[in-house]
């Protein structure tokens, strides 16, 4: 989806936006750049680079314009993830499993 000129770089696991949720719902849009509209800019070094819709560029501070139309990386570890908690349940499992270590620890012949 992203990167559309450059299919060897593909695929890349994305958090759901805006823009991947309006790909989905289409054949995903022309694959050259010339004709997908701009949508921010990125600065590199001296050089300015215009980004279009689904560049392969993900956003850095150094970016600007419509940021939800790039990349938004997500990394392997998102395919794990099956459940989330609230903020309350997940500091609670971490306060429980914490304390099964330090026992572990205690408990043991170290």
């Amino acid at each position: 989806m992203f990167g559309p000129a450059y299919p060897a770089f593909n695929p890349m696991r994305v958090l759901r936006t805006r823009v991947v949720a309006e790909h989905d719902a289409t054949t995903g849009g022309p694959a050259d750049r010339a004709s997908r509209p701009p949508v921010g800019e990125l600065v590199v070094g001296d050089e300015r680079l215009v980004l279009h819709r689904f560049d392969f560029f993900p956003p850095t501070r150094a970016s600007s314009g419509d940021l939800d139309q790039l990349p938004l990386l997500a990394g392997q570890g998102v395919g794990v993830i099956d459940d989330v908690p609230r903020a309350g349940e997940l500091v609670e499992a971490l306060v429980r499993d914490a304390v099964a270590v330090i026992r572990a620890f205690e408990t043991s012949d170290a």
